[in-house]
C-alpha cells in the first residue's frame, strides 16, 4: 500500500474520530488509514457511478425529478392495476402497497408495532360535541372520498396489496362516555395494542369531558377558554404506518379542516416558488446542477455508506444493560407531551446561537440532555459495581427521519410513505461537569454533526434499501435490517410542520394537536417536535424499561431549553 499510485484522499475528521476503537486495536497511523480509505473510495466510486448516473440525469429538470421521487411507487401501483382490469371484481378493487408500506408492515414486531397515534382537541359548548354520525359526514366527505386508502385494508390473500373495503363509520369510530379520561394510558394502549390491518388500517375514539379535565391544555389556557367554552372533545386516532407517513397524515388533517382551501393555497404558493426557481435556470446552470448532483450522489453516497457501516460495526448504546436488567415487561410504553414556546421565540434563540441551526437541531439537543439525565438516574438506582457500567458516554447515535420531498405532496398525488432517515453521532450533555455544560456550544456542535448527514444522500439511500429489502427479502430480514440499521441509536427525533394558524372542524376550534412516534425495534426513545398555530410542542414515546417516567424526561427537556434561554439572554 506504500506505493499507492493515486492521490491520497484526506479522511474527514468525523470519520477519523469514529474509528478510535479500530485505531487502538490495529495500531494504524492516520497516513495508513487514509491510504486504505482512498482505495475504498476509488473502488466504490466505480461501482456507484454506473448506479447513480441514470438517477441523476432527470435532475436537469427539477419538477420532473421531484415528481419522480414522489410517484415512483404509485406509478407501479397504477401499472399493476391496469393489468388487473380483466380480473375478478375483487382484484379490480386492489391497490399495490408501496414498498415502504410493506417494509413498515414486515419489520414491525409484537413489542414494536408500526402504529402512529395522535390526538386532536376541539372545544365547544354543551350539546355541540362531535358524534360518530357527524364525524362520518366530516371524515368521509373530506378525507375518505379524496384519499381511498382510508377505505382500505391489507389483502387477506396477498399482503403486497390493499383491498378497497368500504365499511360503516362505526367500524372505525366510537364514542366513549367518561367523567374523566386518563389520556396517557389511552395513547399508550393505542401505540402498543394490535391493529388488525386485514380489517382496517385506522381507528378513532371520540371522548367529551369538561374543559381542562384531560390535562392536555395548560392551566392558563384553560382559564381563558372557559370564558367561551364549557367542554372539550378529544379525537384520539391511531393509523398503521403501512397506510401512510406523518406528512401524508398532516395532508389528511388539512383536508378535514374548514380552512382546507386556505391551507392548500399555501402549498400551491410553495410549489409555484419551486417551479419558478427551476424554470429560471439557464441550460448552463442546469448542466452545472447536474454535475453538482452527480458529485453529491456519487461521493456523498460513498461517504454515507462507509460512515454508516462503521457506526453499525462499532455501535454501542448506554441503554443496552438497562434494558437487559429491567424487570419491566417488553412492549410497555411511557408517553408525555409538552408545550415548549412560541415559534418566534424558539427561532430567535436559535438565531443568536447559530444562524444555520434548525428547530429540529434544538429538538435533538433537548432530547440528548434528557437522555444524559435518564442514564444518571438509572445509575443512582444500582449498586456501586454496576454504576461504572452505566457511565454516560460523551456522545451517542440518534436517528433522524427525513421526508424526501421537503414535507409536502404534489397536487394530484395520493398518500404514501416517502420517508428516509440517517444516523448521526451527537454529543450528550455532560451532567457531571458544570463547566462543560454550555447548551449553546452543544447546539452548535450538534447542528454541525447533523449537517454531515443532511449533506449526503443517506436518507434516499435508506429509502432505497428499505424498498429493495421489502420487495426481495423475507420478513425476518426486514426486521434484522431495521434493528441494526439504526446503529443502536438512543432516540429517533422527528420534526413535523403543522398548520400556521388555528383551524376548525365543523366550526369547532382545534385548540391542540399532538402526534406520537412508533418506536422502531432497537430504539428506546422517540421524540416528535411539532408546530401548530404559532406554538412549538413535543411528545415523548419511550420504552418503559429505558424511561419509566416520560413526564420526568419531558421536564428535563424543558429545563435544558430554559438553560439555553438564560444563556442567550445573558449575552444579548
Amino acid at each position: 500500500m506504500s506505493s499507492f499510485p493515486f492521490p491520497r484522499i484526506t479522511m474527514p475528521n468525523l470519520f477519523y474520530n469514529e474509528m478510535s476503537f479500530i485505531r487502538s486495536h490495529l495500531n494504524l497511523t492516520r497516513s495508513e488509514i487514509e491510504t486504505n480509505w482512498s482505495v475504498a473510495v476509488y473502488f466504490t466510486s466505480l461501482f456507484l457511478v454506473t448506479s447513480y448516473i441514470s438517477h441523476c440525469y432527470p435532475m436537469l429538470n427539477f419538477s420532473k425529478y421531484t415528481s419522480r421521487i414522489q410517484t415512483e411507487d404509485f406509478k407501479a401501483s397504477d401499472h399493476q392495476h391496469q393489468h388487473e382490469k380483466a380480473g375478478t371484481q375483487k382484484r379490480r378493487h386492489r391497490r399495490r402497497m408501496t414498498s415502504i408500506g410493506k417494509f413498515s408492515l414486515r419489520s414491525q414486531t409484537e413489542e414494536n408495532p408500526s402504529i402512529i397515534s395522535f390526538f386532536v382537541v376541539l372545544t365547544h359548548n354543551k350539546g355541540e360535541s362531535i358524534t360518530v354520525r357527524e364525524f362520518d359526514d366530516l371524515w368521509r366527505q373530506r378525507v375518505m372520498k379524496k384519499h381511498e386508502r382510508f377505505s382500505c385494508q391489507v389483502s387477506s390473500n396477498d399482503d403486497d396489496y390493499f383491498e378497497i373495503a368500504p365499511k360503516s363509520m362505526e367500524s372505525y369510530a366510537r364514542e366513549i362516555t367518561r367523567n374523566h379520561i386518563n389520556l396517557s394510558k389511552r395513547v399508550e394502549h393505542m401505540l402498543t395494542s394490535d391493529l388488525e390491518v386485514k380489517q382496517k388500517l385506522w381507528e378513532v375514539e371520540l371522548t367529551t369531558t369538561k374543559i381542562g379535565d384531560t390535562g392536555v391544555l395548560r392551566e392558563d389556557r384553560v382559564n381563558t377558554l372557559k370564558k367561551k367554552y364549557e367542554y372539550e372533545t378529544i379525537a384520539l386516532f391511531r393509523v398503521h404506518h403501512c397506510l401512510c407517513d406523518g406528512v401524508s397524515l398532516s395532508v389528511a388533517l388539512g383536508d378535514v379542516a374548514d380552512e382546507a382551501d386556505k391551507l392548500n393555497s399555501k402549498i400551491q404558493k410553495e410549489l409555484a416558488k419551486r417551479r419558478q426557481a427551476a424554470s429560471n435556470k439557464t441550460f448552463e446552470a442546469k448542466v452545472v446542477t447536474f454535475f453538482k448532483l452527480f458529485i453529491f450522489y456519487v461521493f456523498g453516497s460513498i461517504f454515507a455508506l462507509i460512515i454508516q457501516s462503521w457506526r453499525m460495526a462499532n455501535a454501542r448504546s448506554p441503554f443496552d444493560k438497562i434494558l437487559a436488567n429491567s424487570t419491566i415487561p417488553q412492549g410497555c410504553r411511557s408517553i408525555s407531551w409538552r408545550q415548549l414556546a412560541s415559534i418566534d421565540e424558539v427561532k430567535n434563540i436559535i438565531k443568536h446561537v447559530d444562524k444555520s441551526a434548525t428547530i429540529n437541531d434544538l429538538g435533538v439537543v433537548l432530547t440528548t440532555a434528557a437522555v444524559s439525565k435518564q442514564i444518571e438516574e438509572h445509575a443512582k438506582n444500582v449498586d456501586e459495581p454496576s454504576r461504572s457500567a452505566l457511565k454516560c458516554p460523551s456522545s451517542a447515535h440518534v436517528t433522524i427521519p427525513v421526508h424526501l420531498t421537503g414535507g409536502i405532496l404534489l397536487p394530484g398525488q395520493t398518500l404514501g410513505n416517502n420517508i428516509g432517515a440517517f444516523v448521526s453521532n451527537v454529543p450528550l450533555s455532560n451532567t457531571g461537569n458544570d463547566n462543560d455544560r454550555s447548551v449553546s456550544r452543544r447546539l452548535r456542535k450538534t447542528s454541525s454533526q447533523l449537517k454531515e448527514g443532511k449533506q449526503t444522500p443517506a436518507p434516499l439511500i435508506a429509502w432505497k434499501i428499505a424498498k429493495f429489502v421489502s420487495e426481495n427479502f423475507p420478513q425476518n430480514v426486514a426486521k434484522f435490517i431495521l434493528r441494526n440499521g439504526n446503529a443502536k441509536s438512543v432516540a429517533v427525533i422527528s420534526n413535523v410542520r403543522g398548520f400556521p394558524f388555528k383551524v376548525h372542524w365543523l366550526g369547532r376550534p382545534v385548540e391542540f394537536m399532538s402526534a406520537f412516534l412508533p418506536l422502531p425495534p432497537g430504539i428506546p426513545i422517540g421524540v416528535c417536535v411539532q408546530s401548530y398555530d404559532g406554538e412549538i410542542t413535543f411528545t415523548v414515546t419511550a420504552d418503559k424499561r429505558a424511561v419509566p417516567d416520560a413526564d420526568k424526561f419531558a421536564d428535563w427537556m424543558i429545563v435544558e431549553y430554559q438553560r439555553l434561554l438564560k444563556e442567550v439572554e445573558s449575552k444579548i
